[in-house]
């Protein structure tokens, strides 16, 4: 669209309608469409209609390169012989100039679901949702329209003129999305009548460009002289203050999330948050009231303005005096996802105000997980009643229905035998156990059930069935044979304390047991001088850590390995970071820090 502009008016020569098809195929022609669907390795043009066939694992088309924003995708479809067909919209800003999954319909022959792919600063990362499913039947050779919809961050499928529909509200779809992509597994499917519109219209169009050309030359980059005086001075100042442009503010808080919280966090919570005593020159940046107040030098951000925002300054490493991180200068690309944010006026979906009431932290103390009592929790439904044996069955076909599937059939002596051991001591059975515990099936008594209760008591017994549990213990108590950071130092008798752990698991300590004595051993009366010496070793417990044995403040020293002793207590045996305490009461969990000190003493 070819813009100028006269005497500050902005004219559009030509005008776009409401729904602007951006892409269209249909194959009446005989011709395959470029380049939406080349990487199927078989397809061809019937009567119409584009036949494409895969049947091995799935395969996928190119993504369709037309950015758009709102808008609608149509197409037909009929399922033949496939076992899944999916339709996939990408977002096109993510990192390394690659494309990243946005939200897909997937097609069963019994299901349709519409689902979300959140595409945060690291890829591995990524959060997948459900948004909403319908069971369907779609096993038949009729055609099936679909209308996949955007409006800012709501996503509408629609099937069959509204026969089915799904929808779904994500702040991701509010943002910039590229065209569309199939995946097909495992069968044919008949594709016809693409059609992708662009909801944006005219005024849309003249103000985004607009807009942009005035935020150009508030950066002082006019194309002319005559074209930066055209624009007047207020209304450069009313731009560079604007917090949203045409796209909605769902797309900027989605930068923020994915973008500019992960940058915060890596490079400025070590000197500029709530979790530390005294923050450098006043600033905190976790939470947008703190990035609004600033610190001695002022406000860090002013939304609608980078230029203006300190934070801009510091990290663009234009001023030898004020540069941020002290590490180095962060990669172009971060710098600019930030700019953006601040441009888009830096919504930031965090509260403001980090003062919490007693009141609200008495809510939360009440529900917070671990403090919680124990429930007996009401057995489901389920619709084949004949499978479950034990109440916990239940739980268990319960989802599975709920996902449409079916039991796996019961599993032959040699394949259970070979998950007993798996799943109980982490090692294979023997040949001699396979046989033995297979011939048990060759007569009626004892029965299959009492054969399974009599191996599980057998491994449970084994000193390898505490090895593989005591280790996930001794993981989460940090035990090593050494401690020390700068200059570690060996433990010779932690072993004890390793074996200690190992004979509870095979045992069957009760674990009230358990934590008496790894809290309070030395403490706990004993009957012999075996038990006195068992007691002790488990104390260990409190004993290993990452200690710095080369801090010359003794002092401090101590108060270090009771912080470590403390929060360690809390997460093994309460679910709660004591730790925090040390320096603030905690914003919500149940501990003030007048606790810790009572504790630490």
């Amino acid at each position: 669209m070819t813009v100028l502009l006269i005497a500050g008016t902005l004219i559009s020569s030509n005008a776009i309608t409401t729904a602007t098809p951006l892409y269209s195929a249909n194959f009446n022609d005989g011709r395959a469409p470029a380049p939406l669907l080349e990487r199927f390795p078989k397809m061809e043009v019937t009567d119409g209609a584009l036949s494409v066939s895969h049947t091995k694992g799935h395969a996928a088309s190119p993504t369709l390169m037309v950015p758009f924003t709102d808008g609608t995708f149509r197409f037909r479809f009929k399922l033949g012989d496939t076992k899944l067909l999916v339709c996939r919209f990408e977002e096109p800003t993510s990192l390394g100039g690659k494309n990243a999954h946005l939200g897909r319909l997937e097609i069963l022959p019994d299901k349709i679901s519409l689902k979300v792919d959140s595409p945060p600063n690291q890829r591995e990362r990524r959060e997948k949702a459900d948004l909403d499913g319908q069971n369907v039947s779609l096993d038949d050779d009729e055609w099936h329209e679909v209308a996949i919809t955007f409006d800012q961050s709501r996503l509408t499928a629609s099937i069959n003129d509204g026969e089915i529909t799904l929808e779904g509200e994500h702040p991701h779809f509010a943002g910039k999305k590229t065209g569309v992509l199939f995946v097909i597994r495992n069968g044919s499917v008949l594709l016809d009548d693409f059609l992708l519109e662009s909801k944006m219209n005219a005024e849309d169009h003249e103000a985004k460009a607009r807009r942009n050309q005035i935020l150009n030359l508030v950066a002082a980059k006019p194309d002319s002289p005559d074209e930066a005086k055209a624009i007047p001075a207020e209304e450069k100042a009313a731009v560079a203050k604007v917090e949203i442009d045409a796209e909605g503010t769902s797309y900027g808080e989605a930068l923020f999330n994915d973008y500019v919280l992960p940058i915060l966090a890596r490079n400025c919570y070590e000197c500029h948050s709530h979790e530390y005593e005294k923050a450098k020159g006043g600033l905190v940046v976790d939470s947008r009231h703190g990035l609004l107040t600033g610190g001695d030098f002022g406000p860090a951000i002013v939304p609608g303005d980078p230029d203006a925002s300190l934070l801009m300054q510091a990290i663009r490493f234009h001023d030898e005096d004020f540069q941020m991180p002290p590490d180095g200068k962060l990669p172009e690309e971060d710098i600019l996802r930030v700019a953006e944010w601040i441009e888009r006026g830096a919504p930031d979906p965090r509260k403001s105000e980090v003062v919490i009431s007693k009141e609200e932290k008495d809510d939360a103390a009440k529900n917070l997980w671990s403090i919680k009592p124990l429930q007996e929790p009401a057995l489901p439904s389920v619709r084949d009643t004949s499978w479950p044996v034990h109440d916990l069955d239940r739980f268990v076909l319960a989802r599975l229905e709920e996902e449409n599937m079916v039991p796996a059939p019961e599993a032959d002596p040699y394949t259970l035998l070979r998950r007993l051991h798996y799943v109980l001591t982490g090692l294979p059975p023997s040949p001699e156990e396979i046989a033995d515990f297979t011939n048990k099936f060759d007569s009626p008594s004892p029965t299959t059930e009492e054969i399974i209760e009599s191996k599980v008591d057998e491994l449970l017994q084994t000193r390898a069935f505490g090895e593989r549990w005591g280790r996930h213990w001794l993981d989460m108590v940090r035990y090593a044979d050494v401690h020390g950071g700068t200059r570690p130092e060996p433990m010779p008798e932690a072993w004890r304390y390793r074996n200690w752990v190992i004979d509870a698991h095979r045992q069957g300590k009760p674990y009230d047991d358990f934590i008496r004595e790894q809290i309070a051993g030395d403490l706990l009366p004993a009957e012999t001088s075996e038990d006195r010496a068992e007691h002790q070793v488990a104390t260990a417990f409190l004993a290993l850590g990452h200690y710095d044995t080369n801090e010359r403040d003794q002092d401090r020293v101590t108060l270090d390995r009771i912080d470590e002793q403390l929060d360690l207590v809390g997460r093994a045996f309460l679910g709660i970071s004591i730790g925090c305490a040390r320096c603030h009461d905690h914003k919500f969990d149940p501990l003030p820090t007048r606790d810790y000190y009572a504790m630490a003493g």
